[in-house]
């Protein structure tokens, strides 16, 4: 089953910035990176351990939760014994189904910006590497009145990078003050022990917020 929507999520974190000149600062740091992805239209039930994801590492492999797209399980299934779905619960919902990965990182960028404009307002191009330690990695579903925890994805790298590309609008308040606004673009590389799976995450940050410097 694909992952099918990236979600809109916080970060916070730290960042040190040496300047070499006017125009060129090397920015380090460190932020803790949420990461949520969504699956709709899926329907859920409980059975045997051969039924659950295999990207999922469950908590509890005695009886787990099954998660199939919308429509794959029958409401009545046939009572032929050699009928698998007969080893299967289909659990009934109140809601719209989703399936849920949430993922944390820590990040420890290291980038260069370069000031294309720098007056009263400074534009500047971002360009640098992130290495990514995974620090959450937890699968849930939700069916509209319960949410139920089945694991974690097992097929995640521990140790990641992202490539990072963004641009920098800088607008001084007065000397040391200035509001901050960053949208950057970041693609992940090594985020998955097996490279065959057609799945490569990237983000789009948007960063604001208030610079002092002295």
């Amino acid at each position: 089953m694909d992952i099918r929507q990236g979600d809109v999520t916080f970060s916070y974190g730290l960042r040190v910035n040496i300047a070499f000149d006017d125009k060129l600062v090397l920015r380090a740091g460190i932020n803790s990176v949420a990461m949520g992805y969504t699956t709709q239209d899926v329907e859920i039930a409980t059975g045997p351990a051969s039924f659950g994801l295999s990207s999922v590492s469950y908590n509890d492999t005695r009886n787990v939760i099954s998660v199939f797209d919308k429509g794959t399980l029958p409401a009545n299934p046939s009572p032929d014994p050699t009928n698998p779905y007969n080893q299967l619960n289909l659990k009934s919902s109140s809601g719209e189904t989703t399936l849920r990965a949430n993922l944390n990182y820590l990040e420890f960028p290291v980038e260069l910006s370069y000031a294309l404009i720098d007056q009263k307002v400074k534009l500047s191009v971002i360009s640098g590497v992130s290495g990514l330690i995974l620090n959450n990695n937890e699968v849930s579903v939700n069916d509209g009145q319960n949410r139920y925890v089945l694991g974690g994805l097992n097929n995640l790298s521990e140790f990641s990078f992202s490539t990072n590309l963004g641009l920098g609008l800088r607008y001084k308040v007065f000397d040391g003050f200035n509001l901050q606004l960053e949208p950057t673009f970041k693609y992940q590389l090594g985020t998955l022990k097996d490279a065959s799976v057609d799945f490569t995450p990237y983000q789009l940050v948007l960063l604001s917020g208030l610079q002092f410097q002295f």
